[in-house]
């Protein structure tokens, strides 16, 4: 009888220190990825729709038909440092640093 109290006790604690984090972790990174993947395609979308309505344009027409693309490129590229900056500096902020 006491030996059952003892594992009851020891099960119940094991569970509670690794098993229930684990899930509560598993839990945040799903919710994450999915946030992460439905900001991806936002993002995705607005370029595409900047980049139809720069091309609509009358000043890129012609021989500045690539300009629109370079446009679009650059501006990703100033979003993404935009988007590591921001989390490194937030990491940072996080450990108190």
């Amino acid at each position: 009888r006491e030996i059952d109290n003892i594992k009851a006790l020891v099960i119940k604690y094991v569970r509670e220190r690794t098993v229930d984090p684990l899930a509560a972790l598993g839990r945040f990174i799903q919710y994450g990825v999915v946030g992460s993947l439905f900001v991806g395609l936002g993002a995705t979308l607005v370029l595409v729709g900047f980049l139809r309505f720069l091309q609509s344009q009358s000043a890129f027409q012609g021989n500045l038909s690539w300009l629109p693309y370079l446009i679009v490129v650059l501006t990703s590229l100033a979003l993404m440092a935009l988007t590591v900056w921001r989390v490194v500096a937030g990491a940072g902020k996080r450990r108190g640093q």
